[in-house]
């Protein structure tokens, strides 16, 4: 047995592909499992003050970003 690997990229069109190869009786598909999209449990707010204390400004960081000669 031959293995081929493929990306979708569209959960829709993955679901369509899979339902085509579904009719071709020499195709063995594995079953498809519902991912579950993991919750972040990162709060925003935590994050406030991270650069107390460092002498970084917009001017600096735009700069670094946008390194131009």
């Amino acid at each position: 047995m031959e293995t081929l690997t493929i990306k979708v990229k569209n959960k829709e069109r993955l679901m369509f592909l899979y339902e085509m190869l579904s009719y071709y009786d020499f195709l063995e598909l594995p079953k498809l499992e519902e991912t579950e999209k993991k919750k972040t449990e990162h709060n925003f707010f935590q994050s406030a003050g991270m650069w107390k204390d460092r002498n970084i400004t917009q001017e600096t960081l735009r700069k670094k970003a946008w390194k131009r000669d």
